[in-house]
């Protein structure tokens, strides 16, 4: 599943590059006229540097960014949710158990896909393990098998970290997860019962997923739209060109996308979103995020966007200058 995403964005990036239609940045246009920079997300808590979304990767990346002085430092933590049988958030990308990181308890690989949704807690963290495997898109990752980590003992983690900004990606797919009700009613009322000060991100495939999170009433959660919306296993490069193309040509927006939705922000691939788009969206008072910067010339033209944010796999590249 990763080398395949993988090489969905290398031919979607293929395909735009052909075209002639990536975009110059222009910064001194382009800086939000607010001063700030956008926030930089550690995506799945560091996937380039340990196992993604791992109790490993969250515990690593946690005393990495203690570590490092304000200015040097990413400033939060990505993660992907999917809830178990027994309304349990899990860290976990896809609706089922990986079947190319994980394995059983006893070693042997996964042959079919097992829903999560259809396990509780006891079962998934009895019978699996993950991060145990290389990982075929970042070479160099020590493997660490260990049970998936809940978001219980992330919010646990965090009390030591009380300036990192989280961001919860949730994973929903119509009739492979649970609702988008229950995800909200399961994640807000941890988050409430936690009363940390960290701020939170929170990003939802559709419209009525933003509404689901809103009616929970929780203050001071940013809830952010996918623009647009990947299933698992869904034609990636297609939808991405699709959306590319609609948007470039005014044919779609992320910001009537947003504003409908109720959504604070947009979330999109980089070779998505043009910066146009952006300046739109920054204009109506709509952030955006942007996925995947993985090289510190990409994240420095970034910086300059007017962002809500970026997400990378690299700890080490760390921040915007003001973020």
């Amino acid at each position: 599943m990763r080398g395949a995403m993988r090489r969905r964005w290398m031919t979607l990036s293929l395909a735009l590059a052909v075209f002639g239609v990536w975009e110059v940045a222009q910064t001194d246009f382009l800086r939000d006229a607010s001063g700030d920079d956008p926030l930089v997300f550690l995506h799945r808590a560091g996937g380039a540097r340990w196992p993604q979304n791992s109790r490993t990767a969250v515990l690593g990346a946690l005393q990495h960014f203690g570590s490092q002085p304000a200015d040097a430092r990413f400033d939060g933590l990505e993660v992907d949710l999917v809830l178990t049988s027994d309304g349990v958030p899990v860290l976990a990308h896809d609706p089922w158990v990986h079947t190319e990181l994980c394995t059983t308890v006893a070693g042997a690989r996964i042959s079919e896909r097992r829903l999560i949704k259809e396990m509780d807690l006891g079962v998934l963290q009895s019978d699996y393990l993950c991060g145990g495997v290389e990982d075929p898109e970042f070479s160099g990752i020590k493997p660490v098998a260990e049970t998936v980590m809940t978001f219980d003992e992330l919010l646990v983690a965090l009390v030591d970290a009380p300036e990192l900004a989280l961001y919860l990606d949730i994973k929903i797919d119509e009739g492979r997860t649970a609702s988008g009700s229950d995800y909200a009613s399961a994640v807000m009322s941890r988050w409430r019962d936690a009363s940390l000060p960290n701020r939170l991100f929170v990003e939802v495939p559709h419209a009525v997923d933003v509404q689901a999170f809103a009616a929970q009433g929780v203050e001071g959660v940013r809830l952010l739209l996918s623009y647009p919306p990947f299933p698992a296993d869904g034609e990636w490069t297609r939808d991405a060109l699709a959306v590319r193309w609609a948007t470039l040509f005014g044919f779609s927006s992320p910001v009537p996308a947003a504003e409908e939705a109720g959504a604070h922000g947009v979330v999109s691939p980089t070779a998505v979103l043009p910066w146009r788009a952006v300046r739109k969206a920054a204009d109506q008072e709509i952030g955006a995020v942007l996925f995947s910067v993985n090289d510190a010339k990409d994240l420095a033209r970034r910086c300059d966007w007017p962002l809500l944010g970026v997400i990378t796999d690299y700890p080490d590249l760390g921040g915007c200058p003001g973020g």
